[in-house]
């Protein structure tokens, strides 16, 4: 109450929001840094995920992984400015350069690993930084062309949510729909995936693209459980459908 978020009968949820994401973001800071993700490597940061109770390190997330500490950090107090307004960075990630590893990773969505004459590609599943990135905006108009190319061009993760969602927090006048076809591109795009929606509800199996656990968040597991009944992404199809209106309308 004394945040003014709750006055009255009224529940204020930008401050709601707000505040919640400025206390989140500061228990990922620490004063005192530790040694990742062994002592030996010698790698020292204040960004890490613990316990606030018994201090330990916590294993889901980021817990002994450098992760957070070398370039999801950046991520969060991008996501954390355009949230709050302010800037919640306390202390700086493992290397000097906070968004220089994010950049990288985001931009090319693979890594090369050099092996005698030739390199090695490791592809990785890019949905945390996307994810950052549609909230934050790194990159202002380009994060949404980012998100256009890496839907269009990546044949299993392709997380259709991100570009829309883009647009209903940092583009409400709609500019980069201004041009006729592109508006029309991008409008059919998400027609087209809502002819696929089946008249049979849940438990249908007439659908290539739907059959799934969850569209957004899973996309890999798009129509791997055939015989599994409710195995239809409602849930994904309400929240598309409910931006494509907001957007397209």
């Amino acid at each position: 109450m004394k945040k003014s978020i709750w006055k009255n009968d009224t529940v204020d949820f930008s401050l709601w929001a707000a505040d919640y994401a400025k206390r989140y973001i500061t228990l990922l800071q620490h004063d005192k840094a530790r040694r990742f993700p062994y002592s030996w490597l010698g790698i020292k940061t204040n960004w890490y995920l613990s316990d606030p109770v018994s201090q330990q390190l916590v294993k889901e997330g980021s817990g002994k992984d450098l992760d957070l500490a070398m370039f999801f950090h950046y991520g969060f107090i991008k996501a954390g400015e355009t949230i709050t307004g302010q800037d919640l960075r306390n202390y700086s990630g493992a290397i000097p350069s906070n968004n220089l590893v994010f950049d990288f990773l985001m931009k090319n969505r693979e890594i090369s690993i050099p092996l005698i004459n030739r390199k090695i590609p490791i592809k990785f599943d890019d949905y945390k930084f996307r994810s950052l990135a549609t909230i934050g905006n790194p990159y202002g108009v380009n994060t949404y062309y980012y998100l256009i190319i890496y839907r269009n061009y990546n044949p299993v993760f392709k997380y259709e949510h991100f570009p829309l969602i883009w647009i209903v927090l940092h583009d409400p006048h709609r500019k980069v729909l201004r041009s006729i076809d592109f508006y029309i591109s991008e409008r059919d795009y998400y027609r087209n995936l809502f002819i696929d929606i089946p008249f049979e509800g849940p438990n249908s199996t007439n659908t290539t693209q739907w059959r799934s656990t969850s569209r957004c968040v899973w996309p890999e597991n798009l129509n791997k459980h055939w015989q599994d009944d409710s195995e239809f992404s409602g849930m994904d199809f309400l929240m598309l459908y409910n931006l494509y209106r907001l957007i397209f309308r």
